[in-house]
């Protein structure tokens, strides 16, 4: 008789420590979960601070000028390229229609 009393209140039990340690476990995860969050955010912003400095005009033209040793063209080396919406943009499109086939000449897209 009282194995019939018991044995009931012993799986209540059991279950209720059960769903305490998995609600437990839940919730430091999501702790883990947070931090890692703020961590991959601030990552991203010191990314996004780096990309804007490398791709800022000064130091690309100090490059330009310093290790690839190219100058600023006279206005009778530049060649402005006509741009066709279909076949892409800038320089590229130029190669690709035939129009940049002189040689010689520094192409400026500054």
């Amino acid at each position: 008789m009282k194995a019939r009393i018991i044995l009931p209140i012993a799986a209540v039990l059991l279950c209720f420590i059960w769903i305490n340690n998995e609600c437990v476990k839940t919730g430091y995860e999501i702790t883990a979960l947070k931090s890692r969050k703020i961590e991959l955010l601030n990552t991203g912003r010191v990314l996004q601070v780096e990309i804007s400095a490398l791709k800022s005009a000064e130091r690309i033209e100090v490059m330009a000028r310093n290790d690839l040793n190219m100058i600023i063209p006279d206005k009778y080396e530049t060649i402005t390229v006509p741009q066709k919406k279909e076949e892409g943009a800038g320089i590229f499109a130029a190669f690709k229609s035939g129009a940049a086939k002189t040689a010689g000449f520094i192409f400026s897209i500054f």
